[in-house]
């Protein structure tokens, strides 16, 4: 795509390291169609590493085709900066939807967050299976399922944007006997060996932590996070700082919270729950789809029957309107922040007394660029707690996505 072809029009809004734009695609014969173009903010973007993980992300998610996963048209220049150009809707952040519900001491219907939860569900469905042998893929894995990455459009539909991670087939482990003739061959999860940390602190996974290691059973660990916290209103992993919300993450210590916040719900939901936060990979959800499965049982009827119902509150609570369009009185307390203005006291639902965490949903999101404060050390802060997952490779055998080489200055 020519990129003269693109013309921004105003700032939607902005979203951690990255900024989005309101344009328009010209083509030949009159053709022109409205596009949302996402670029670094300027105060990043000349950090190699962010220009990078940008364009990975725009050239995976190009690889998916779903209604539940935000669709990318190209990545391409614009005034000499790298873009990726997505399809124009009118979407507001889930983060922003909390935000707003928090301020007006609301909270959301169980229908709605399970309905949430099935279609972040269904868009990991699709991306997990997208593999691609001639690339050494074995499918994608998104790796920073929080409220900012997942959006709500005005008619109620949910989307994912910035899957970033490439899984590699897992080699199979040696076998220590014969296997039956008529014996299934047990197939190896994909992973990541990242060998770092990626995404925010408060939703990784405890072999993310403590390993470096991702699959989609962390989707799935995700995912779990984000049910918990649409249904209780309540952070589930936080804490001072961030080394203190990665170090619950590593223990992954969640039955007692689920039984005093949730416990109000059906013993089956809090056992899907469970079972998605379990600590050690192997006893959680075997995939996305199982967890699928089991969350559709407590639909009465189909669940994009909630598609009206969170279009409704979208509207009413949270209504998108780009930044550039309205006075800074209507920007969401993160907006303000992130725009370097002046935000209102935080406000939280009164959900009763908690001497571990404030009551309602806590907006900060700490690490907003998937980078620790260089002040702590991980290893350090890890040390004496027993890790999970397969064990990460060293850094010299760590490969590179196979991902096409980057567009030229």
């Amino acid at each position: 795509m020519d990129s003269s072809r693109i013309t921004l029009t105003r700032r939607a809004f902005r979203s951690g390291s990255s900024e989005f734009w309101r344009g328009r695609l010209v083509g030949a014969g009159g053709f022109s169609r409205p596009v949302l173009v996402k670029r670094l903010a300027p105060d990043f973007a000349a950090e190699p590493r962010l220009v990078e993980r940008e364009r990975a992300e725009a050239l995976l998610t190009a690889r998916l085709a779903h209604p539940n996963v935000l669709t990318v048209f190209d990545y391409c220049l614009v005034d000499g900066q790298a873009v990726t150009v997505l399809e124009d809707l009118a979407v507001v952040e889930l983060l922003t939807l909390l935000e707003r519900m928090t301020v007006a001491r609301r909270r959301l219907a169980p229908r709605l967050a399970l309905g949430i939860a099935w279609s972040v569900l269904n868009a990991l469905v699709h991306a997990h299976g997208r593999g691609d042998p001639s690339l050494g893929i074995a499918g994608i894995a998104h790796g920073d399922l929080s409220p900012s990455n997942i959006l709500i459009d005005t008619s109620g539909r949910v989307l994912l944007r910035d899957f970033g991670i490439p899984l590699q087939a897992a080699q199979a482990p040696a076998a220590a006997s014969p296997a039956e003739p008529d014996a299934p061959t047990p197939q190896p999860e994909p992973l990541a060996r990242l060998g770092r940390l990626h995404g925010k602190p408060g939703y990784m996974s405890p072999e993310l932590v403590t390993r470096g290691v991702l699959s989609p059973r962390s989707d799935v660990f995700a995912v779990g996070i984000l049910l918990y916290e649409l249904i209780t209103f309540r952070r589930l992993f936080g804490g001072r700082d961030g080394a203190e919300t990665l170090k619950a993450v590593a223990l992954a210590q969640v039955d007692d919270r689920i039984s005093r916040h949730a416990g109000d719900l059906p013993m089956p939901l809090r056992e899907l729950i469970r079972r998605a936060l379990r600590r050690q990979p192997d006893e959680r959800f075997a995939s996305a789809h199982e967890m699928l499965r089991a969350l559709e049982a407590f639909f009465p009827g189909n669940p994009h029957e909630v598609g009206p119902e969170l279009a409704h509150l979208v509207n009413e609570v949270a209504p998108p309107q780009d930044e550039d369009a309205e006075p800074d009185a209507d920007l969401t307390p993160t907006q303000r922040k992130r725009s370097g203005r002046r935000a209102p006291p935080r406000m939280i639902l009164p959900l009763g007394d908690d001497p571990e965490f404030e009551a309602g949903f806590d907006t900060t999101e700490l690490w907003a660029n998937g980078t620790p404060p260089p002040e702590v050390d991980v290893a350090a802060l890890l040390a004496e707690i027993e890790p999970v997952g397969p064990p990460p490779l060293p850094p010299e055998a760590i490969e590179p996505p196979p991902l096409p080489p980057p567009l030229p200055k």
